[in-house]
């Protein structure tokens, strides 16, 4: 069986292409990936209600004059949960 290129659930938020998966993750996001001092991302599991995530296990000290580059960084952290929360919205008002 041939893999559908999104979750037929949560289309544009959940990245697991397996036809028959139940938990819904994205953790694309990471802090890793980024650059950015925090990580974040989407979670369902099962049939329990969608949850966003920001995990800040990573160490990010840095020097006074690098605060303007961890200040924008932390914005598009935010702006990347403002619309994983507006994709959340989208979905859960079509099944409505």
């Amino acid at each position: 069986m041939t893999p559908t290129t999104t979750c037929p659930v949560w289309p544009g938020l959940c990245d697991d292409t397996d036809p028959k998966h139940q938990d819904h993750t994205n953790h694309q996001l990471s802090g890793q990936k980024t650059g950015w001092p925090v990580s974040v991302g989407f979670v369902e599991l099962g049939d329990q209600e969608p949850l966003l995530y920001v995990d800040a296990g990573l160490a990010a000290d840095f020097n006074p004059e690098d605060a303007p580059r961890v200040a924008a960084q932390l914005r598009a952290a935010a702006d990347a949960i403002e619309q994983m929360q507006l994709r959340v919205a989208e979905v859960q008002a079509r099944r409505a």
